[in-house]
């Protein structure tokens, strides 16, 4: 929660998580939070002074220890491991008629070295299908749909930081539907016996 300079609204839009990780010492493993019932994993301030954010956070470990914690994301802050998009499912308004997917773009920044940014989509509700990854320098994803049938129709990207100082700035996501129009709508099944 920020805005990276006054005259900006602020927004959930920093490129940076939160370094909420439980420490198991039985297993020497660490692993992030979220709220469970044993963990009790509560936020409490999240304040932003001019372009740094400070929030505090608190969890209950597995042998009942409390760790409370406060975290600083400012300019000097490395970007986050890992981030993905989900788009709202796309139907038209008319989920019973089927549409077609030609193609699809991600517009982004020339991506900083450590990068990876996957496209993805999936055609009702189906599992998610990936595109052609790229890395450093690309300013775009581009995936040819082939004039794939859908009703509905959901697309993203995950993008994976390995070792990158710098975040990844998207710029837009441009699918290119056709709603065929030209095609008859379709017309509720009659029942055995009726005209």
């Amino acid at each position: 929660w920020g805005g990276v300079e006054m005259e900006y609204p602020n927004s959930y839009v920093y490129s940076y998580s939160q370094s909420i990780v439980q420490y198991d010492q039985t297993t020497n493993t660490k692993t992030n939070q979220n709220y469970t019932s044993s963990n009790n994993l509560k936020l409490g301030c999240a304040v932003n002074f001019v372009d740094a954010l400070y929030s505090s956070w608190q969890y209950t470990d597995s042998n009942g220890v409390v760790h409370s914690g406060l975290d600083v994301s400012d300019n000097f802050s490395d970007p986050a491991q890992y981030a993905t998009f989900t788009s709202l499912i796309f139907d038209g308004g008319v989920v019973y008629k089927e549409k077609m997917a030609v193609r699809y773009k991600i517009s982004c920044e020339p991506l900083p070295s450590g990068w990876t940014l996957i496209p993805w989509w999936s055609v009702d509700r189906s599992a998610r299908q990936y595109g052609a990854s790229v890395t450093k320098g690309a300013t775009s994803a581009f995936v040819e749909w082939n004039n794939m049938r859908f009703h509905e129709l959901q697309y993203g990207c995950v993008l994976i930081n390995n070792g990158a100082t710098e975040p990844a700035v998207i710029l837009g996501f441009a699918p290119e539907i056709d709603p065929l129009t030209q095609e008859v709508d379709l017309e509720p099944n009659e029942l055995p016996g009726q005209d």
